[in-house]
């Protein structure tokens, strides 16, 4: 698991800024989604450096499209 760094930006002091979002290999969801409806599927948390407190993140999901099985 990394971080995919989408903008960096200088900053007038220090190290520059910047934007990333965590990339996951997989994120299982179980339970019932409403079509064109988003749903809160899950917290993830991302560890510190050095064993410090990580980041939560919360994860949303939206179906757009269901495709029925046989």
């Amino acid at each position: 698991m990394g971080d995919t760094v989408y903008l960096e930006l200088p900053a007038l002091v220090g190290d520059p800024f910047k934007w990333s979002y965590p990339e996951f290999e997989k994120l299982a969801i179980h339970g019932h989604l409403q079509p064109h409806a988003w749903h809160c599927v899950g917290i993830l948390t991302k560890p510190g450096d050095d064993g410090a407190p990580g980041e939560n993140i919360v994860v949303f999901a939206r179906v757009e499209r269901l495709k029925l099985g046989k």
